[in-house]
């Protein structure tokens, strides 16, 4: 038998009903959770759990028994329930229908949620919180949203942009599992959860759909050089492309798909790009004073992953941070009269 989604990642392992309830509450939302045949002795829930930035992976079964559970509106996230076996009742947002390897359901916060377990369903769950949700929405269609997006509550898996969600979804389960490295790395985590976030916006109808085909107007030449033009002048380089899709009024995807057709690089390349220019005038002037180290000087144009920065820098200018700054000094002291060491 395979091994079970997240099995690393177990939360608890038991035949106890009420353990079950609690514990999945703490982590998910208090629930009513009834096996449907009292009679039976094959209640046996696993829950595991594995964050991804502020989402995170879950993987629940019940055992060899029918059981009925009653969350109500979820209020704080979504949740997309992909069935690894078996099958699951769902009621939600005014519809009703049997999930089964193949299908999915994307439960919305503010929909009733009511599902009928069937004997041997095991479900990998997705949730996102809505506040998540909510702020890529509104970074995609470049506006506030006084609710959060509803979704069309069912998905097919078999094709199409469903079958990508799935195989996303299956994807990341899996690198967890084995232990990726870069998986355990909060930043790359947060990326991923943004990932998923933005994949379920752009996969799956809902009541903002209509913005983003909207927002996805081409961007003129003349706002890609007033983004340019910013990010050459502002003393304190953006952080991301959110930020200057919101400078630049228009949404992230057009400007990175502008930047791309337009320049041949991401915003946030270009931003990289302008900071290895201004780490590299900042050495050669520190190098002729010997005033700043290597670190202050990029640490002071926003570098926090030193070894990369390193690398790219070496392949833009031939050399090392630190060679760039010991030939500015030596440079120096040669128009000087001077000799190394002060001699």
């Amino acid at each position: 038998m395979d091994e079970l989604p997240l099995k690393r990642f177990e939360y608890y392992h038991t035949t106890r009903v009420d353990e079950s309830r609690d514990k999945t509450a703490r982590m998910m939302r208090s629930h009513r959770l009834v096996p449907l045949d009292r009679r039976a002795s094959g209640f046996e829930a696993r829950h595991h759990v594995a964050p991804v930035g502020k989402a995170s992976l879950h993987y629940v079964s019940y055992g060899a028994e029918d059981v009925h559970v009653i969350p109500g509106p979820l209020e704080t996230f979504y949740v997309l329930l992909i069935p690894h076996t078996g099958r699951c009742l769902v009621n939600t947002g005014g519809q009703s229908r049997v999930i089964a390897p193949g299908t999915a359901a994307l439960v919305s916060p503010d929909d009733e949620l009511d599902m009928v377990w069937e004997r041997g369903c095991g479900q990998l769950m997705v949730k996102l919180p809505r506040d998540v949700v909510m702020a890529r929405v509104e970074s995609l269609i470049h506006r506030q949203i006084g609710s959060p997006p509803r979704f069309d509550p069912f998905v097919d898996l078999r094709s199409g942009t469903g079958k990508q969600i799935r195989d996303l979804t299956h994807g990341i389960a899996e690198g967890l599992s084995a232990g990726n490295s870069l998986l355990m790395q909060q930043g790359v985590l947060t990326a991923v959860e943004q990932l998923l976030t933005t994949a379920v916006v752009y996969a799956q109808p809902h009541t903002y759909s209509h913005e983003l085909t909207r927002a996805e107007a081409p961007v003129a030449s003349r706002v890609v050089r007033k983004v340019t033009d910013y990010i050459e002048q502002v003393p304190s380089l953006p952080a991301s492309a959110a930020e200057l899709a919101a400078f630049a009024g228009v949404s992230e995807r057009s400007l990175q798909r502008a930047f791309r057709e337009q320049l041949g690089v991401s915003p946030m390349r270009y931003v990289s790009d302008v900071r290895l220019r201004r780490v590299h005038t900042e050495l050669a002037r520190a190098g002729r004073s010997g005033n700043e180290t290597v670190t202050q000087i990029a640490s002071r144009e926003g570098v926090s992953n030193f070894g990369r920065f390193a690398r790219l820098y070496r392949e833009r200018f031939g050399e090392l941070p630190s060679e760039t700054k010991r030939r500015a000094a030596l440079t120096s002291l040669a128009e000087s009269g001077q000799e190394p060491g002060g001699k």
